[in-house]
């Protein structure tokens, strides 16, 4: 379990197995207001659920209630200390993943990914050493049992190429190249001997998207079936989202928009940016939900080849920005 504050501005700060916060230097969190008592409040993890102890005389609010012992934290609850807002964020720690990943060696060995991210190459920080690979080579992160790769240089998978630094989604039994070696990966159960993924079906998309502007950038609430998760973007990622979502013209949430809609819009007057600059944005608001553990494949799609994205919903998503 990991729990977050995320203040108005877009600041998140993580709460470990203690926070507390007071008006004194040496707080967790020092909230400069005469209102807020030396230590006004504490925050405390009890078996794996977060729990706020008020301790100030000054109210401390949870969804506009005042509270005067102790209560415990649910994700998205609103925390009032005096007049400084919180949102409350608590998720999974995004490396607790129910699939268990393995990677095959050209030797036929195979290795477990056991965490998040997984470094192979031939460096002395990556978590599985091959000499004949370059240092941190393959980078596999992990999200809602999916395994993105992050290759740190140009290889092949699936017999497509794949530039380095370009996030490729994986599938189970999927075949990576490189340097005329094979690899590939699997994807397990606990406690099933067969190698299954999701039982060959894609994941479901999300059934609803909620963009909320803030001082700085936005927050990105996706719905799917199992639940709902939230995404902190910058302004410009922000934009880029907002645009897919409710896009101009005869477009509909879920369409493919093109880039020669997408530039002028994104950045008007500036003839020099172009599809490039697209993909960068596009990366980073990948890289964004995979730091969450949402899989961002699930979520924005590049059309193969490029020349358009979209946000990926189902027909009767509902949309929101606000």
């Amino acid at each position: 379990m990991q729990c977050w504050l995320e203040c108005e501005n877009g600041l998140q700060i993580r709460v470990q197995d203690l926070l507390v916060i007071g008006r004194e230097v040496d707080c967790d969190l020092v909230l400069a207001n005469p209102r807020i008592s030396k230590k006004h409040a504490l925050i405390r993890t009890v078996g794996q659920t977060p729990e706020l102890l008020c301790l100030g005389r000054n109210p401390t609010r949870v969804n506009g209630n005042r509270i005067d012992g102790a209560v415990r934290l649910r994700n998205g609850d609103v925390l009032e200390v005096v007049d400084t807002t919180f949102t409350v964020w608590v998720e999974d720690a995004p490396d607790q993943v129910p699939v268990a990943w393995m990677l095959e060696l050209p030797t036929r060995a195979l290795v477990g990914l056991l965490h998040s991210p997984f470094l192979v190459g031939g460096g002395h920080r990556d978590h599985l050493r091959l000499p004949d690979l370059p240092p941190g080579a393959l980078c596999f992160l992990q999200a809602q049992e999916a395994l993105v790769l992050e290759p740190g240089i140009d290889l092949k998978v699936a017999g497509e190429p794949v530039e380095a630094s370009d996030l490729q989604n994986l599938g189970n039994s999927d075949v990576i190249e490189v340097q005329d070696q094979v690899y590939r990966v699997y994807a397990q159960r606990p406690g099933s001997e067969q190698t299954t993924l999701w039982s060959g079906d894609a994941p479901p998309l999300p059934v609803a998207m909620r963009l909320e502007f803030l001082r700085s950038g936005g927050r990105l609430s996706i719905t799917f079936a199992e639940g709902t998760m939230q995404v902190h973007l910058s302004e410009q990622r922000s934009d880029f989202v907002a645009l897919l979502l409710k896009p101009p013209g005869d477009y509909v949430p879920g369409d493919f928009i093109p880039d020669e809609v997408v530039l002028p819009k994104l950045w008007p007057g500036s003839p020099t940016k172009d599809r490039t600059d697209i993909n960068v944005l596009l990366f980073r608001i990948r890289r964004d939900l995979l730091r969450v553990g949402i899989n961002p494949f699930r979520v924005i799609e590049r059309l193969k080849g490029g020349g358009a994205t979209r946000m990926r919903i189902v027909p009767s998503a509902v949309v929101e920005i606000c």
